[in-house]
């Protein structure tokens, strides 16, 4: 058997109706040349897991891993050291990948071999499926690394990325928050050629509800993570860049307090 272009990790530590969506949203796309690693962690695993595999277990294309450890990072990695794909694409469980994702980042990945990092456009839906606002990514390689020390313009439940660059920096980093940010910093540091992109396709459905991790609770958290990304990087490499990027995160996260008064 031939080995798969992509291989979409999808973790998930719940077994709901959003999840069969997300999952069968894969297993619908028009391309084939794909692996799907369904990565269960939490303390229910088990009873996911076998969950999981009865239903999808006898699909040649699925992989059903398992694990206890609880936080998402984790639940990636184990799934980026599984993969056999050239790229790894991120999914998430509550999401809906549009039939033609996969075939349109194929194509375009063949147009432009060395793209590491490839993203797209989303449409914002809600718990009950409703439609929402179109995102407007910004696109190109040398505007998208200009920004990361301001803003991550990256949708991290959009993107592929390069296997082989994930293994060099050795994948996600344990964290409760901002892991994909901290991971394009890293690839910035280490790998100084890396090349991003943003496709203009709509090619996911992005599900916003109360019960998910980046709900707007913890707006501060992840403004205070972020900010801790960036000091970490001035002082790594002294670009001033990344400080004006603290400063301007500060500004933003006061007004936004003060306009909520």
């Amino acid at each position: 058997m031939s080995l798969p272009f992509f291989s979409v990790v999808l973790p998930t530590h719940v077994d709901n109706a959003y999840l069969d969506m997300a999952v069968r949203s894969i297993l619908d796309q028009e391309y084939t040349q794909y692996e799907l690693l369904l990565v269960v962690n939490g303390p229910q695993h088990m009873t996911i897991t076998d969950a999981l595999r009865q239903r999808y277990g006898q699909h040649p294309q699925v992989q059903v891993l398992s694990t206890p450890m609880c936080k998402l990072p984790f639940a990636l990695n184990l799934g980026i050291h599984a993969a056999r794909g050239n790229y790894v694409v991120r999914m998430d469980g509550d999401d809906i990948a549009l039939p033609q994702r996969l075939s349109v980042l194929a194509e375009h990945l063949s147009q432009h071999p060395a793209l590491d990092v490839l993203g797209s456009n989303y449409q914002i839906i809600d718990e009950h499926g409703t439609f929402g606002a179109v995102s407007r990514q910004l696109a190109g390689n040398a505007a998208l690394r200009s920004r990361l020390p301001f803003k991550c313009e990256l949708a991290h439940p959009t993107l592929c990325i390069r296997r082989s660059l994930l293994l060099a920096v050795g994948g996600y980093m344990y964290g409760v928050a901002s892991e994909d940010y901290d991971l394009w910093l890293r690839l910035l540091r280490h790998q100084p050629a890396v090349q991003f992109d943003n496709l203009p396709d709509v090619l996911l459905q992005y599900r916003f509800h109360s019960g998910q991790a980046t709900s707007k609770a913890r707006i501060g958290e992840f403004v205070a993570h972020d900010i801790g990304l960036r000091l970490r990087e001035w002082l790594l490499t002294g670009k001033p860049m990344f400080l004006l990027g603290i400063a301007r995160s500060m500004v933003q996260f006061v007004v936004r307090k003060l306009s909520k008064r």
